[in-house]
């Protein structure tokens, strides 16, 4: 449930898990929608912008599963951030049993929602975040002259101290104006912020649990094609496929993609992870078109040939 209230600008935020609310903030009203291709709800088109044929992946579902290595075992609260309020309070709940093991944490992600970079995990450009009374984040802007192009933002792992295992725990975010506009970067976007009880995994139980999500052949022979007839009126005759890894210039042992990525050539899974799992902040993108690539596939085809060689 949604409640805004007037004065002065906060937003409560509560039992939104299963809220079904497009990024514009709006009910779903019009025949023109998008389903993600994960869950199926439905968004409008226009507040999407993707390409045609690209895969849509909600802020739900992407939020959730962005990091393999902080697996998402409960979530705790998902809820939109406007970008024009500025209090924006939310609560939830927390059972005993949720970190009963000891690699459970909890964790608070944020991520832009703006239609041209949607999903970058990132924190609103000024504020900062309380629970249960505890200052657990600030966020300040760059500077106009810095030589950074964008902060390095991470998710927050919650303390256990500050949670409180029976009743509820709140969470307040606080979106401040700068007062000094021309002198730092902001912009005016909305936002995602999600808490999850999450397993901390190393990165052999990844690539253990992803070596065997593997597609169908079918689907691998369709990315071919469209690799070969990228158009209507051209077909390429020839596609040279390498088998040495992007990483490490080595020959691949399991290929895979992001299912997100249109090209047929694929990377090594263990390098994928191993790269990933060191790189600071953790991005998982596709090395070779740069699309996300926390959703990584395993291709027949190719498999079959590396095994045959």
């Amino acid at each position: 449930m949604f409640i805004q209230m007037k004065r002065p600008v906060r937003v409560t935020l509560e039992d939104t898990k299963d809220t079904h609310m497009c990024l514009c903030l709006g009910s779903i009203l019009t025949p023109s929608t998008i389903a993600c291709s994960i869950c199926m709800r439905e968004y409008h088109q226009e507040c999407i912008r993707i390409p045609a044929n690209e895969v849509f992946e909600c802020p739900y579902c992407f939020i959730q599963d962005m990091d393999p290595i902080h697996e998402v075992v409960e979530t705790l609260f998902t809820g939109y951030v406007r970008a024009e309020d500025t209090i924006h309070n939310f609560r939830f709940s927390l059972k005993e049993a949720d970190l009963s093991n000891p690699r459970h944490q909890v964790e608070m992600r944020c991520i832009r929602l703006d239609g041209k970079n949607n999903y970058e995990l990132t924190w609103p450009d000024y504020g900062y975040v309380k629970l249960n009374e505890n200052k657990i984040a600030d966020f300040k802007p760059l500077i106009n002259n810095s030589s950074l192009k964008r902060r390095k933002d991470e998710p927050k792992i919650v303390e256990r101290r500050m949670l409180r295992s029976i009743g509820d725990n709140f969470a307040q975010m606080t979106v401040m104006p700068p007062q000094l506009k021309e002198q730092v970067r902001i912009s005016v976007t909305n936002h995602m912020v999600g808490i999850f009880v999450i397993k901390l995994n190393t990165p052999n139980e990844v690539v253990e649990r992803l070596r065997y999500n593997i597609i169908s052949e079918q689907e691998s022979r369709q990315i071919l094609l469209e690799q070969m007839s990228p158009l209507d009126e051209i077909t390429i005759e020839r596609l040279d496929v390498s088998l040495e890894c992007v990483f490490s210039m080595e020959p691949i042992r399991i290929p895979v993609r992001s299912k997100e990525c249109r090209h047929f050539n694929c990377f090594d899974l263990n390098m994928m992870v191993t790269t990933t799992t060191k790189s600071q902040p953790r991005r998982w993108r596709c090395p070779i078109c740069k699309r996300k690539a926390h959703r990584l596939v395993v291709d027949p085809i190719l498999t079959n040939i590396i095994q045959e060689n």
